[in-house]
């Protein structure tokens, strides 16, 4: 299903009860909403929430960014006049679409680069977020929750012009994730078909957009971190104590940094599992956050 939000148009898929609570998951850096397992999408459902997945823009069935993409060297000594969307923008696009769903506010549950974009909704939407669960994400204070170097390799080659090239980076992008976990490599090779089956998209500019928005919230009045401090909903973080790709201190400092925030660290879990029962612990501490708030 597709939604028009502002000027683009978002896809979506919804679940669980018409009256249910609604909870919207917001996904991380080039994924789509094909991230969520279809097992954890039913274990909320089944608890009466109702479930809005969606593609965030540029990115699986949403509208698609037309123009060129900033320049990475540009970027990275802070000119930010070739970006084409921030996380903000994200977060508007996220607040917009639970508002065009019929629904005044909602649980916000973000992973990755997602729960960036869960802060920015709740620091510039307050009264749009009924609770915050953030789940493997970081203050994008350019300091806690570094990725490994292995992982920042990964995601900053460009993508390359042979099909074959792209899959074995994607490939080694996601068992970087799953790790320390042990990976059974044909359910590792299923995740990725999923998402590169329904929509490749190799070309995406998440990564500027994050980027950006962690200069702009670094030089801001206030910044970032100092606006999370502000936020007031009731809010949850989630991080395996393994993350190769956020490390856990990022996760810590979000649970320090926002009033009253309870901290879940999962050992021996990456950046998300595989496994159906580490996301059926995940879901259920979701499930009890959200219901509670």
């Amino acid at each position: 299903m597709r939604a028009r939000v502002g000027d683009i148009d978002i896809e979506y898929e919804i679940a669980g009860p018409e009256d249910g609570e609604p909870i919207v998951l917001v996904a991380g850096v080039f994924q789509q909403l094909s991230f969520w397992p279809a097992h954890f999408v039913a274990r909320l459902a089944a608890a009466g929430l109702r479930v809005i997945l969606h593609d965030n823009r540029d990115m699986g069935l949403s509208t698609r960014e037309s123009r060129p993409p900033p320049d990475i060297t540009a970027l990275s000594r802070g000119d930010l006049s070739g970006v084409n969307y921030t996380l903000s923008d994200m977060a508007a696009d996220t607040v917009g679409l639970v508002e065009t769903l019929g629904f005044e506010s909602a649980h916000v549950l973000g992973h990755s680069m997602g729960g960036v974009i869960a802060q920015r909704m709740a620091i510039e939407f307050p009264d749009r977020v009924r609770s915050l669960t953030l789940f493997a994400s970081l203050p994008n204070d350019g300091a806690s929750g570094q990725s490994s170097p292995r992982f920042t390799e990964n995601v900053m080659r460009p993508p390359s012009t042979d099909p074959r090239e792209r899959r074995e980076a994607a490939l080694e992008g996601y068992r970087i994730c799953v790790e320390p976990e042990p990976i059974d490599e044909a359910e590792l090779v299923a995740f990725m078909q999923r998402q590169t089956d329904r929509a490749p998209n190799p070309y995406m500019q998440c990564v500027p957009a994050m980027i950006a928005s962690a200069i702009a919230g670094n030089t801001s009045s206030p910044t970032h971190v100092e606006e999370l401090q502000s936020i007031t909903c009731p809010t949850f973080v989630v991080h395996g104590a393994g993350d190769l790709v956020v490390a856990l201190d990022g996760g810590q400092w979000l649970a320090k940094l926002i009033p009253d925030a309870r901290l879940l660290v999962i050992e021996g879990m990456g950046h998300f599992p595989l496994a159906q029962e580490r996301w059926a612990i995940i879901a259920d501490a979701v499930i009890e956050h959200a219901l509670k708030a």
